[in-house]
């Protein structure tokens, strides 16, 4: 099939310090096997250090920082080498996840058809009482 959208959304981001709640895409193919997906966070703070993080559940939202962490369970950090950037001057960050080596708490595991992989953008921000960090909202997807 053609590469595109892909996921369902799930939990809405908090406004950050653009005026704006961020948002997470992701893109590609459900396929597990043709590791082909692409996250995309948007209406991020210009030039901010930005990083994905993974749970295989979405969760009832916890307050954290400026934002609302939606994941369940063990949260996969995507803080490897290659992985946490800046996002660019429009507020945007991208990176292409390797389903066969996805972060766990216990280290790295592959993706399966039939898993279905929840992903928020964490972000450094600027709240009212000085640095603190948000989360975008959330997209899962279900693998085949």
């Amino acid at each position: 099939g053609a590469s595109g959208p892909i996921g369902t959304p799930f939990c809405a981001g908090a406004q950050n310090s653009t005026g704006l709640s961020g948002s997470i895409d992701a893109i590609g193919q459900t396929a597990a096997g043709l590791d082909d997906l692409v996250l995309r966070a948007r209406n991020l703070p210009p030039q901010t250090i930005t990083m994905f993080v993974l749970s295989m559940a979405e969760g009832a939202p916890v307050s954290t920082g400026q934002g609302r962490l939606c994941l369940a369970g063990d949260v996969g950090r995507f803080d490897r080498p290659g992985e946490l950037g800046l996002s660019d001057p429009f507020g945007s960050f991208g990176l292409a996840v390797g389903l066969q080596a996805l972060p766990a708490a216990t280290g790295s595991i592959a993706a399966s058809a039939g898993d279905t992989l929840c992903f928020q953008a964490w972000h450094r921000d600027v709240g009212s009482a000085g640095p603190t960090w948000n989360f975008t909202g959330g997209v899962k997807v279900t693998l085949d």
